[in-house]
């Protein structure tokens, strides 16, 4: 996803990051660039499809120059909801400054706030913006690579031990009540806990929160958090 603060001020970057990205072998066999203005409404509101764009992203692209774009009523430009919405589960941002003589107050309050927790730099020229960013997104993918065995253990911020189904949560540990492993175990009445110890989430300061595996023996609404898919191959005979 790539998105900036004032869409009118970038329109031709955001236009050629996406052409560059078609155009690039390598990088479209990993990434789709979903433009907001590239999508039909389908009679939604912007702020609905935008919000449904930005929770399917993988990876979140921030454009920054002179102008913060439009305010809003909650005192925010969509980009900036738009980007809260996406880093509230998922810390892949990656932002682009433009050096530029003089910025908006707004704009600099805005990258205060984005230092601590992403990935930034600067930019002067599209080919300087072109090349940051595939430099960024190879280092991504290359993480992802070796994050591959540990795919089943990343946390879902967003997640929480009210995201659990009880029923599943109750089964799960019926079955299990006669297996040894479980016996000092059964009688421990703190689910967070139990979860934790079986691999299924982490408490971190306090909060419990799932992971990939645990949301999908254990949370009431996958669909909240993961886009699955099961397949089934049917064969005829016992061979290929």
């Amino acid at each position: 996803m790539v998105s900036n603060y004032n869409q009118t001020e970038f329109e031709k970057e955001r236009q050629f990051i996406k052409k560059e990205f078609e155009a690039d072998y390598f990088l479209k066999s990993f990434f789709k660039v979903f433009l907001f203005e590239d999508s039909p409404s389908f009679g939604l509101s912007p702020e609905t499809t935008y919000f449904e764009e930005v929770r399917k992203s993988d990876v979140y692209i921030g454009l920054i120059g002179s102008d913060y774009g439009t305010i809003k009523d909650n005192g925010l430009s969509p980009t900036e909801e738009e980007y809260d919405e996406f880093h509230a589960s998922n810390p892949d941002s990656f932002f682009y400054i433009q050096n530029v003589d003089k910025r908006d107050a707004e704009s600099e309050r805005f990258i205060l706030k984005i230092q601590p927790d992403n990935k930034y730099s600067f930019f002067d020229t599209n080919q300087d913006l072109i090349d940051e960013i595939k430099k960024s997104l190879v280092k991504y993918i290359e993480r992802g690579q070796k994050d591959k065995d540990n795919f089943d253990k990343k946390l879902i911020l967003n997640s929480s031990i009210d995201d659990v189904d009880d029923e599943a949560y109750g089964l799960f540990f019926d079955l299990l009540k006669d297996d040894d492993s479980f016996t000092k175990l059964k009688d421990i009445d703190n689910k967070a806990y139990l979860l934790e110890r079986i691999g299924a989430g982490e408490i971190v300061n306090g909060v419990f929160h799932l992971n990939i595996a645990g949301a999908l023996f254990f949370a009431e609404d996958v669909n909240k958090f993961l886009s699955h898919e099961i397949k089934m191959v049917r064969f005829k005979g016992i061979t290929k």
